[in-house]
Formats: structure tokens, sequence, C-alpha cells
């Protein structure tokens, strides 16, 4: 399937969804009832009484509450290169394997991914790695192999709060060396991980928002003011406003801007139905509703 606003003849610009047979689908049920489901506590996708609205709320009482003791609050935003589409299948069977899943479980999702095949037009490929999208136990694989890099982060004293792919680390600091130093070993303790999985960050689409915590005098400093963070040799430029989960998070947490996003999307919604009304229901009925 195309996604929106991509470059047509880049096949990056495609995300692959799979269709599954129902017995198919039956089969993965009764798998994944039989794994065991003990994720990372900041992971909050695909588990039972978790949302995207707890995550968020989290998140921003996370930062409220260490603003007024650092400098600098930064949230980075981490965007990974095809994600789900990445992860290998020796990774996710050995950590499986490392959650003690049942041998016969492990053996059979190994037969599972065996002699998986990807066909585009008249060239075909095996697969050694993907959770393709659009089957039961692609959550659930995801999840299992993706605690590991949650966990690396806990054991670095990093916040960090994940909705499957969606990624969001808090990294406080007092002085932009501190904060530098920390953000260089953050981002490589994660592409040690990543390469293990077999993903990679998106510089590109990777963003950050910095919160500042300092006296009107030095605002404008340059020894004190950070225009962006250097990751992996990549100038990423500090944003004034992120979105993360469909939330627009800007620099002084009042949703300003996630309130004008919403009315731009309303407007742009309320346009295009005002063109289907007249059409079918004719100008002076529109008017006459308006």
């Amino acid at each position: 399937m195309p996604e929106p606003g991509k470059v047509a003849d880049d096949p990056a610009s495609y995300r692959p969804i799979s269709l599954l047979s129902c017995l198919g689908k039956t089969l993965e049920r009764v798998i994944k009832k039989r794994i065991p489901e003990e994720f990372e506590e900041n992971q909050y996708s695909f588990k039972r009484g978790r949302s995207t609205e707890e995550s968020i709320r989290k998140v921003i009482n996370e930062i409220k509450v260490l603003r007024p003791d650092y400098t600098y609050v930064t949230a980075v935003s981490l965007d990974i290169h095809g994600a789900f589409d990445q992860l290998y299948y020796q990774r996710i069977i050995w950590d499986l394997q490392v959650r003690n899943t049942p041998p016969y479980i492990v053996s059979l999702i190994k037969d599972y991914f065996r002699g998986r095949k990807v066909s585009v037009a008249t060239k075909t490929s095996k697969m050694n790695r993907g959770c393709p999208q659009g089957i039961v136990l692609d959550p659930t694989l995801w999840n299992i192999s993706y605690d590991t890099v949650l966990k690396i982060l806990k054991e670095i004293s990093v916040i960090s709060f994940a909705f499957a792919d969606d990624t969001l680390i808090i990294i406080p600091a007092n002085t932009k060396l501190a904060l530098n130093k920390k953000v260089m070993e953050v981002i490589n303790a994660i592409n040690r991980t990543f390469a293990e999985l077999g993903l990679r960050l998106n510089y590109t689409k990777t963003e950050i928002l910095l919160f500042l915590n300092l006296p009107r005098e030095l605002k404008c400093d340059p020894d004190w003011v950070v225009d962006f963070l250097l990751i992996a040799r990549n100038e990423i430029e500090i944003k004034r406003v992120i979105k993360y989960l469909g939330i627009m998070i800007d620099d002084r947490l009042d949703f300003r801007a996630h309130v004008d996003y919403i009315i731009e999307k309303v407007d742009k919604v309320s346009k295009k139905l005002q063109i289907i009304f007249r059409q079918y229901l004719g100008t002076a009925t529109v008017q006459e509703g308006c």
C-alpha cells in the first residue's frame, strides 16, 4: 500500500500488507496464547489496559517533574527505518528462548518462518527478516524483541516510552557538554542493540524537542542555547514542536500547536465534505445548512 506524501517510484514508499487465511489466523491465536507476554513497563502497545493516551500523559508528567531540576530536558522521538519489516527471524527465535518460551512453541515458530518468500512483479526473494503487518502474531513478536532496546535504556538510566516502534526518550542535563555526552552514549547504545536486531535509526525523521530552564538573560546566550544535537555525525535540529502518537507536543507544553493542528485537519475535512454535499445535494441545500 502506498504511504501518503511519499515518492511514488521509491520502493520504501510502500507498506507491505500480509493477508492470512482464517486457518492461519486461528493457528497464530493459539500460538500467541502460549507465549509469555511479560513486557517492559514502558511498552504501551498491544497490552491490555494500555493506550496512547496513557503513554502521552506519562511523557508530559515526566517532563514536568524534571524541568525544575535541570537546565535542559530533551525529548528525542526516534524513527526506525522500516521497523517491523527489518527484524531478524533468528533474533526473534533467540529472544523467545531467553524468555523461557515452551520449546515446542519455539520450534513451531521456527517452522512458521521457514520458506517465506516475497514476490514483486516478476522477482521473488527469500525472507530472513520482518514481522509481516496484518498478522496476529506480529505485535507480540515485535514487543518480545524490542524489549531488548527498552532494557538497555533502563540499564543506562534513560527514561523511555514506546508504543510499538514509536519510541521517545527523555534526557535531562545541566550543561551543554553533559547533554551532548549523554545523548551520544544513548544513541551508541541504541545503535549497537539495533544492529543485533536488524534495525537502524532513520536520522532524517528523528526529532528533538528541548525544554530550557534558563534565566531570561541567558536564553539568547550562545554558550547556553542549543540549536542542534550531534547524533552519530548527523546534526539534528532542535524543534519547537514534535508529533508523538498523533499529539503535537510543544516546548511550552501549552498544546496550542496541537489545537491549531486539529483545527487545520477539521478545516480540510470540512472542505472535502462541502464538495461532496454540493455534488449530491446541490449548492442551495449546503448553504442553507451552513
